[in-house]
């Protein structure tokens, strides 16, 4: 495929998959709009074994905008940091308040950390529980849509899902958005990953919703591999000190905790070279100069702090905000379409489940090269589609209405025989 008919497809399939938002009038998603916000506390969104056999309750504290009359808003689900070893969800709350009052929903959450002797540590022990940590973050991504598609009490849009975290919950965050079954990874990886349930894990139970990440908040984080990025990929933000000594911003091998164990990570500044290489959007923020850690949010806060989350809230926004002018007026009421496929991966069949509106929808499935493979009209709310004669590979679904007012949306569908 040559490179410019790639930056055609990646360009169709970005605009549909980010297609306008409601209430995007310039100040919403970048601004702190609101004064107050709500607070739910103690929310379970899974249950897991830890890497001693113990049993976990997985909890979260969402945040809302107060009084805000909006029913299709976008979430950030946030992981703390600790090395996989210690940290509280309640280390991030003052970031999700402020994403809060800037319109997202927000969720800072509760995932497993490593509960043996520390004596037993070892690098591959770690990472192991960095593939946990990261199933967990991809079963409080389905709460969202499953509760999205059910009770509808948080009032969030499930095709804008975003997950990010400081230090090792940005490693999580990174990895969940970035890495999936089309990479190839080190075989240790990949035995980790089908220990712990496959590729989206055995933290729920709701395997019938999505895992799917729409963008990434990187702060301080890493990938395993830098080689597991695609222009497909969610998109990230990244904000890291050039001189961190706990998680690298270039490729290094990483001491974790002083305690003489080495990692493999490739922090930020590798992110954003692999990125910009293979075309995915990306930022990245960096605090020159600076042997601190997340420091942008501890002993620099007062200097780089507010930079780091408007620079955030405005890389979000303008992933769904995209009309011509960054702007929707309050007078436009085209909608999107919410609808999820499973299995996904697939191999010889694939669920549709759409909308239950008084809609006819239109389904289309493209390969990489933008040819139709499939095409079917008249869809009133679910359909099984056979995948036999699709090759493994990548394919985008694609799902629109005769109805004007409703915009198409686009997902990635993968074949895997």
């Amino acid at each position: 495929m040559t490179k410019f008919l790639r930056t055609v497809i990646f360009f169709f399939i970005s605009f549909s998959l980010y297609a306008q938002h409601t209430e995007c009038d310039g100040k919403r998603y970048i601004e702190r709009v609101f004064s107050g916000t709500v607070k739910t506390a103690d929310v379970k969104y899974g249950e897991a074994t830890s890497i001693a056999g113990n049993f976990k309750e997985l909890r979260m504290d969402i945040y809302e905008p107060e009084n805000d009359s909006i029913d299709d808003r976008p979430v950030i689900v946030l992981a703390h940091g600790g090395s996989f070893i210690q940290g509280e969800r309640s280390q991030l709350e003052e970031l999700c308040i402020d994403f809060a009052r800037r319109g997202y929903v927000t969720a800072t959450i509760t995932y497993r950390l490593f509960d043996k002797s520390l004596f037993t540590l070892d690098s591959l022990g770690i990472q192991e529980e960095g593939i946990m940590a990261i199933m967990d973050m991809k079963a409080a991504v389905r709460y969202f849509r499953e509760d999205a598609a059910t009770n509808n009490l948080y009032k969030i849009d499930p095709n804008l899902i975003f997950a990010g975290g400081a230090s090792a919950g940005a490693i999580m965050a990174a990895n969940a958005g970035l890495m999936d079954s089309t990479d190839t990874i080190p075989q240790f990886l990949s035995d980790l990953i089908n220990k712990h349930g496959g590729w989206d894990g055995n933290s729920s139970s709701n395997l019938e919703y999505s895992s799917h990440i729409s963008g990434i908040l990187n702060y301080s984080g890493a990938v395993f591999r830098k080689s597991v990025i695609d222009a497909d990929d969610a998109p990230i933000y990244s904000a890291h000190d050039d001189n961190d000594p706990i998680v690298p911003y270039g490729t290094k091998a990483q001491e974790v905790q002083n305690s003489g164990i080495k990692v493999f990570l490739e922090g930020s500044g590798s992110i954003k070279t692999k990125s910009d290489e293979v075309g995915l959007k990306n930022q990245l923020f960096t605090i020159p100069n600076s042997t601190g850690h997340v420091s942008f949010f501890e002993e620099n806060i007062l200097l780089y702090g507010d930079t780091v989350v408007a620079q955030s809230s405005k890389f979000l926004h303008d992933l769904f905000c995209t009309s011509p002018t960054g702007i929707r007026s309050k007078d436009e009421t085209s909608v999107q379409p919410t609808f999820s496929i499973y299995p996904n991966p697939a191999q010889t069949n694939v669920n549709f489940v759409l909308p239950s509106h008084n809609e006819d929808y239109n389904i289309a499935i493209y390969n990489v090269l933008g040819e139709r493979v499939f095409y079917k009209s008249n869809v009133k709310s679910q359909i099984k589609i056979n995948t036999v004669n699709l090759s493994t590979g990548i394919y985008f679904a694609r799902i629109g209405s005769i109805n004007s007012g409703v915009k198409p949306v686009t997902k990635k569908l993968i074949i895997r025989k």
